[in-house]
């Protein structure tokens, strides 16, 4: 949804007009003073406009501070300054060209606009670019951000936002901060590729029933295998399809998933994705209830990570575990249950461990993936 700040706002008086634009006539009330002409609708920028009368005016002023009044001969300036408010204000200028002939005439002035038509959340590739959107402001702008990859600009009727490359083999993120009077804004700017920033090596831990002596978690590959985006267990040799969205950088895992079979010699049974309301003890495996986890890459760790949070998926409950369970059955079914989880993670956290994605880690590697867990969460 593109960003549009306008705030017109316009006095009683200018709404019952068929327009407000800086040609229009405010009302005028006579005595004894014809007006000729008179434009005294202004812009926000403000301006000067002429009131023609038909006699000499000897005096002539403004009810209100903002708009100021000159006169010579027949003709009266009025004058308005920058309205830096989002709200229009009104006034009378009083014109007389005796103390038995007067005139009172409507000023009015609309208020500030901003206007960008920039998305709530940028959202790029790795490559260099420069990005721009059409803008407007009847106020001195200012634009900044809090990164130095991101290099906005301004001129009369664009915004420009540089993006420098993205070598650093992460996500990143940042913020451009918009200001405009008593407008104030942001607009999110998030840079990242699936395969160099986002695929490698997790470790999905159970940040409930973890402590610093034992740790619960399982570690997973996170690939692309031909456009499908998967967690690969190579411990379990299991597979679980996730989805992965650009727009917010998160994976969501759906219930009912199949992540593969185990044969223990006797059967063979299915393994399924269940997520669960641990508080409330329920379990589903519909595949219309999901979980999901947003990406985010801590710069003092050196870690990308995201706690999986309940999306309102499954009404009237709140997930808040993962599970991968037996079933006999294929689809899943309550009769096919097992009631054998392989997996159970409660309040999940992803972190990312490395880039690597081989399905072929020595146990000297695996060790040196738990101690960077270890690592990351002694300094939580």
């Amino acid at each position: 949804m593109k960003k549009i700040y306008s705030i017109m706002l316009f006095a009683l008086g200018c709404l019952v007009m068929a327009s407000c634009s800086d040609d229009s006539t405010n009302d005028i009330t006579v005595n004894g003073l014809a007006v000729v002409s008179a434009k005294t609708s202004f812009s926000a920028a403000g301006g000067t406009d002429t009131i023609a009368l038909a006699k000499p005016v000897i005096k002539a002023y403004a009810e209100d501070s903002w708009a100021t009044v000159a006169s010579l001969g027949a003709n009266v300036t009025v004058t308005a300054g920058l309205n830096t408010s989002r709200e229009s204000r009104h006034t009378t200028v009083i014109v007389k060209s005796s103390e038995a002939d007067s005139t009172i005439i409507d000023v009015d002035q609309a208020g500030a606009t901003l206007k960008i038509a920039a998305p709530a959340s940028i959202i790029s590739n790795d490559d260099s670019k420069t990005l721009s959107y059409a803008a407007s402001s009847t106020l001195p702008m200012t634009i900044t951000a809090d990164s130095s990859w991101i290099v906005p600009s301004f001129d009369s009727d664009s915004v420009y936002v540089k993006l420098g490359a993205n070598n650093e083999g992460h996500l990143r993120s940042g913020h451009i901060f918009i200001s405009a009077g008593s407008f104030k804004d942001t607009i999110n700017v998030k840079q990242e590729e699936f395969a160099k920033d986002i695929a490698g090596t997790y470790a999905i831990l159970d940040t409930y029933n973890s402590t610093d002596d034992n740790l619960i978690y399982q570690t997973a590959y996170l690939r692309d295998d031909n456009g499908q985006k998967n967690f690969v267990f190579p411990t379990l040799n299991l597979k679980l399809p996730i989805t992965w969205s650009d727009d917010d950088m998160s994976v969501t895992i759906n219930g009912g998933s199949l992540l593969g079979t185990i044969n223990d010699g006797n059967s063979v049974d299915y393994v399924y994705s269940v997520l669960w309301d641990v508080k409330q003890g329920y379990l589903t495996w519909s595949s219309q209830i999901s979980y999901a986890a947003s990406l985010e890459y801590d710069a003092n760790d050196g870690i990308t990570y995201g706690m999986f949070a309940d999306n309102g998926s499954w009404a009237g409950y709140n997930v808040s575990a993962l599970r991968f369970e037996l079933f006999s059955t294929n689809p899943p079914s309550s009769s096919g249950r097992v009631g054998k989880a392989v997996v159970s993670l409660e309040y999940p956290e992803l972190l990312r461990l490395s880039s690597d994605i081989s399905t072929n880690s020595s146990k000297q590697e695996i060790k040196a993936k738990e101690n960077r867990v270890s690592a990351y969460i002694s300094r939580k």
